[in-house]
Formats: structure tokens, sequence, C-alpha cells
């Protein structure tokens, strides 16, 4: 058997100050999306990373997400409308019907992307994600997901993980499913490990510090700009002196000034064919 144990309460804090968020359910949700990709990220190689992306019927539209293997992650969640309100069985957990995608780009080795969808089984995501595992990567897999919540304030925010090495018994996987149920938010990681292998000899093989993290800059926001055309551009300069850029995924605003414009206006004519 293989285990991780994650503790990113700090992470999920900063983030969704970040992006404002104010919902209870909307910060849970971000909180467990943020989670469940660190955890899919922990097993890229070094320049590779994962994007996750849920589209549910519950309390958010979408959660969207990328992770990296040095333990970084970015993301945002798209809140449900007051006027599109969510649906949940009876026998569904918060996140309802809908889908969970895993996209896998390996840079380093510059293969096509890989790309894993299943259905949202139940609408708890270490369920659904536990039958990802299982469905996508063949990999029996136990998860274990807690993010709590109080007065849009993140208390705790902790998952845990352990997968079936070969050679491993279903009389196992069983086991260590039941003692990823009884792990609270209360245990550090390296606690939580121990209590999950406490009868069986086990060593801490890599401990990463976490963070939010995000790749843009300026630079992008210009060269993403030169693209939309002249004409755009133009419209930019005449009416509002300038562009105001907000990244999705950290919610960093860039202000583009009307210099900035009109080089890229004149760098965009140059190369019109």
């Amino acid at each position: 058997m293989s285990g991780m144990a994650i503790d990113a309460t700090d992470l999920v804090t900063q983030a969704v100050e970040r992006h404002g968020l104010k919902d209870d359910k909307a910060i849970q949700s971000f909180g467990e999306s943020a989670l469940a990709t660190l955890l899919l990220a922990s097993y890229c190689k070094k320049g590779d990373h994962v994007n996750l992306n849920i589209r549910s019927s519950g309390h958010v539209f979408q959660s969207v997400m990328d992770g990296y293997p040095d333990g970084s992650v970015r993301g945002y969640v798209v809140p449900r409308e007051s006027s599109f309100p969510y649906t949940i069985g009876e026998n569904a957990g918060p996140w309802g019907d809908g889908l969970l995608s895993v996209l896998r780009t390996q840079d380093t080795t510059h293969e096509q992307p890989y790309i894993g969808t299943v259905p949202l089984v139940t609408g708890h995501l270490a369920k659904d994600l536990t039958f990802y595992w299982l469905q996508s990567e063949q990999v029996p897999t136990a998860i274990g997901i807690v993010v709590q919540v109080f007065q849009s304030k993140v208390i705790g925010a902790s998952a845990f993980m352990v997968q079936a090495l070969p050679g491993a018994s279903d009389k196992d996987l069983k086991w260590i499913e039941d003692q990823v149920m009884h792990i609270t938010d209360q245990l550090d990681p390296k606690q939580a490990l121990a209590h999950l292998f406490q009868n069986a000899p086990f060593s801490f093989l890599e401990t990463k510090k976490l963070s939010f993290k995000c790749a843009c800059s300026l630079d992008r926001v210009e060269r993403a700009l030169a693209l939309v055309g002249v004409d755009e551009l133009k419209s930019m300069i005449e009416q509002q002196n300038g562009a105001e850029v907000k990244c999705d995924f950290c919610s960093e605003i860039y202000k583009v000034g009307r210099d900035r414009l009109e080089a890229l206006v004149k760098n965009s004519r140059r190369h019109e064919p």
C-alpha cells in the first residue's frame, strides 16, 4: 500500500480570500476540489500537470483546478446563481449529478494529453474520485476529503488517499477504507498516515509544502490581448482608455494602459498580410 495525507487549511483559506468567496457551500466545494487536485497532481512528474474539471447540478455549477507536482494548485469555482437553483437527488451528495474530468498533460515527454471522464455517481467528491481512479486508472483507491467551513471561515481542509500496490488483497483495501472513514481533520498528515498504517510497517518517503500559486503575469495578459484583433484593441483604447483583465484562476487584476494597447495595435498591423 502507498498513502498520502494533506493538510491544506492555510492554502484554502488564502485562495477563498483571493476569490472573495463568502458562501459556505461554495467555499466547501472550492476546498474539496482543490484537495482532490492536489491528490491527483501528486502522481505527476516534474514539468507535468493535471487539470480537474467538474460540472455539477449541486452547490456550484463548475469547478476548474490546475495542480502541479511541486504541491501548488490554482483554480476557481462558478457558484450557482439563484435564478438557476441546484438540484440534488434524495440520496446524492452536495455535488449532485454531473461529470468529473481529469486532463493529464505530460510536458516532459511531449505526449498527447490524456483525459479521463466519469459521471458523478454519488455526489460525494471523495467517493466519485475513488470511482475515477478505479475506472480510468485501474487502481483500487480509498480517499477521504474533509473541509469544514463556519460563517465563511475555513476551519479545516484535509485529505487522505491510500492506493493498492501490486499484490494487495481485497481484504487489505477494505481495512484501509474503514480506517479512512475514521480519520478526522484534527490529525496532521503524519498522524493520519500513522493511523492508517498502524498495523503495518511504513516509512515517510517525502513531504511537500503546499501553495496556491498562479502562472499568470502581465506579459501573458498582453500576449492574450494581442490575439483579440486590431478593432477590439482600438475599441478598448477609445472607450476605456486602456484595459483591465482579471485572471479567473487567482483573481489577480492586471491593468494595461493606453500606451501599451497602442503598441499592440502597431505590432499587430505590422504582422498583417
